[in-house]
């Protein structure tokens, strides 16, 4: 039984929690306190197109990360992040202090920022990937297996979640039995994601030189070995 805000009342078969690292069903029904910091903090944002990069782009500095992704010919969608005790009040300002002098592509573009820019924060928060399943609800997304955004998993994992959970119930049977099936075929994988951006994250926040030489002669291989799990179907 569901109670909306507006007072009405529903029975339904499933109930499906999408809300996010902080969702409200995951509290209500499974208890508080299942995210947890990860001691990085992000910016997310939006600005001008300069033309000097027309793709993927990353650059890593000490304990510190920043990433540029052209989204048209006018805009560049820019992602940067650090340790949370850098993160300070999270104002553009912090943000061109610690990242304006990387040098160019992305450099420039951050210390050429407008103060007043809009601007997405976010103390990052990883949810344990673990069996999110009772009394006919179920988690999905990052409701149930938040990480950090080393892997570019996030949107990834979720968008599998619903396929594979919409699979599953077109097939028909028992709610319990179809939850269960869904757990067996999603936990492995969204378990190698959180598990590999762990690892990620250590590599890029340690040290520069170890990190730097890790890259330079193992970084294809590993790469490699990091996805390849990916490319294996959702089901069998």
């Amino acid at each position: 039984m569901v109670r909306f805000s507006d007072g009405q009342e529903k029975e339904y078969d499933l109930v499906v929690g999408a809300a996010g690292v902080n969702s409200p069903l995951r509290s209500a029904v499974f208890g508080s306190n299942a995210a947890r910091e990860i001691d990085i903090s992000c910016w997310r944002l939006v600005v001008p197109n300069n033309g000097e990069i027309d793709g993927w782009t990353a650059m890593l500095g000490n304990g510190r990360t920043l990433l540029g992704i052209p989204i048209s010919e006018a805009e560049t969608y820019i992602y940067a992040d650090c340790r949370s005790s850098e993160f300070g009040d999270g104002s553009v300002n912090t943000m061109k202090r610690l990242f304006s002098g990387f040098a160019g592509p992305l450099g420039p573009m951050v210390a050429a920022l407008d103060p007043a820019t809009a601007v997405h924060r976010a103390i990052l928060q990883e949810v344990p990937a673990k069996r999110w399943i009772a009394d006919r609800h179920v988690l999905i997304g990052d409701a149930a297996h938040a990480c950090s955004p080393s892997m570019a998993q996030g949107a990834g994992m979720a968008i599998e979640d619903a396929v594979v959970l919409a699979e599953l119930v077109s097939k028909g049977g028992p709610i319990d039995g179809i939850l269960e099936r869904f757990h067996e075929a999603r936990i492995g994988r969204v378990g190698w994601v959180q598990k590999k951006s762990r690892a990620r994250d250590k590599l890029r926040s340690g040290s520069s030189r170890i990190r730097n030489a890790v890259l330079r002669l193992f970084g294809d291989g590993l790469y490699r070995r990091t996805y390849e799990p990916l490319t294996r179907p959702l089901l069998p």
